[in-house]
């Protein structure tokens, strides 16, 4: 008999394919939020041939239900968000449209939304969408970023979901692809980031902390037609350093942040993304650096770079290549195992996919969850006692995910492996408590 108390260290990092939704119509923007209150991570999406704002509930385990309309017929969506708008503690929905509005959705907290609420209806081209708190009020402000009047614009939330439409932070940056925010200066306040498609730039806003913002300084001018941008420490330094995906250098590339909002130049990381659409970074292989995601419509990729944690970027690792036309990309734990899964959309083929990482780590940091697995070797018959099991994992060398088990809060399994192959096998026991892996082998 073998008694584990820890195996989590970094190794072989693997993706699974799941098809969402596969039918008639595009689709241009994923993201994810507890919509209904149960804990995991549901999925909104914005699609563009029937101009549609859809969402898809999860079970918990990443099986999703029928697709579930919010609205319908208000120009195509370009980009979504979800946070909580009217400070009820649920996730709203937040929208722009080419039909040049602006408008989000209140939740009833179950998942169940009211009729649109136009935020701004003058907007030239809409493109991006963002939430946060602007003027340090305590409720989340929202963003935008329209490409026919150069716009960046935000407008207060004066509480409930009322909201203010404020001075423009800018009508010179030109044909405004996306907009985010965060402290990037160090004063405790969200400055605003923005890109330039015809331009090149990646332009950011010092925020005053009440919503008066500085002239754009320029970050970067050379991501040639930049469409994305994004911001975390990228080099575990304790400041928020910046990433831009540029469509037609086919460049994902950083831009370390000296603390105060001083950027150093370009450092590119793949010049393999061929026509980059969307950049996202966080920690895919569960060592504690921010790696990076990147979508590419020209080549149908969804890939990863792997970060060593100081900055210094991997190749390309391809984890679909399939997606036709793929135009966004999106990172949480959709099947709650401890690890950050990987959603798409893709705009030719009209499919939205999430990618469950089937990371595999091997024995090195103390885990908590106290288990047994034994015999180990083992002839086909394995043995485990742990508290709370709520599924079990077997996965094998290359990381393949062979078979799945659910239970309700079991404390002894037995499992059967005669009709695999011997060798090398992962057992992914997932409790109450968490998760930890183990290796066995089948003799």
């Amino acid at each position: 008999m073998l008694v584990f108390l820890g195996i989590r260290s970094i190794g072989q990092v693997n993706f699974q394919t799941h098809t969402i939704l596969n039918s008639d119509y595009s689709k241009k923007v994923v993201f994810s939020a507890d919509l209904d209150g149960d804990g995991d991570e549901d999925v909104i999406v914005g699609g563009s041939t029937y101009n549609t704002l859809i969402w898809f509930e999860n079970d918990g385990l990443g099986n999703f239900g029928v697709p579930e309309i919010i609205i319908t017929y208000t120009g195509a969506i370009n980009s979504i968000y979800s946070c909580d708008l009217d400070n009820d503690n649920d996730n709203d929905i937040l929208a722009v449209s080419f039909s040049d509005k602006l408008f989000w959705f209140q939740n009833d907290g179950s998942g169940n939304f009211g009729t649109q609420q136009i935020i701004c209806d003058t907007l030239n081209g809409p493109l991006s969408v963002y939430a946060c708190d602007i003027d340090n009020d305590g409720d989340n402000d929202v963003l935008s970023a329209s490409k026919f009047d150069n716009k960046i614009a935000w407008y207060k939330n004066n509480g409930g979901g009322n909201f203010e439409v404020q001075p423009s932070i800018s009508t010179s940056v030109i044909n405004p692809q996306s907009v985010y925010s965060l402290d990037l200066d160090g004063d405790n306040d969200n400055d605003v980031l923005a890109t330039s498609y015809d331009n090149d730039k990646v332009v950011w806003f010092q925020n005053d902390g009440n919503g008066i913002f500085g002239a754009p300084q320029d970050i970067t001018t050379i991501a040639d037609g930049a469409v994305c941008v994004y911001s975390c420490d990228l080099d575990n330094d304790g400041d928020n350093d910046v990433l831009s995906a540029s469509t037609i250098d086919n460049k994902i590339a950083w831009y370390q942040n000296d603390g105060a909002g001083n950027f150093g130049p370009q450092q590119i990381i793949s010049i393999l993304a061929d026509g980059a659409t969307s950049v996202y970074s966080c920690d895919i292989d569960n060592d504690g650096y921010n790696d990076v995601l990147s979508s590419s419509y020209n080549d149908d990729k969804i890939a990863w770079y792997q970060n060593d944690g100081v900055g210094n970027f991997g190749t390309q690792q391809i984890i679909c290549d399939t997606t036709n036309g793929a135009r966004s990309v999106y990172s949480c734990d959709i099947d709650n195992d401890g690890d950050n899964d990987v959603l798409s959309v893709s705009e030719v083929d009209k499919k939205v996919a999430w990618f469950e990482n089937n990371t595999i780590t091997n024995i090195d940091e103390l885990n908590k969850i106290q288990h047994i697995i034994y015999p180990n070797p083992t002839k086909g018959i394995i043995y485990i006692i742990a508290d709370n099991i709520l599924n079990v994992d077997i996965i094998d060398i290359r990381g393949v995910k062979i078979k799945p088990m659910f239970f309700n809060n079991e404390k002894q399994l037995k499992i059967n492996l005669h009709s695999e192959p011997k060798g090398i096998y992962f057992i992914k026991i997932t409790t109450s408590l968490g998760v930890v892996i183990d290796k066995v082998v089948l003799e």
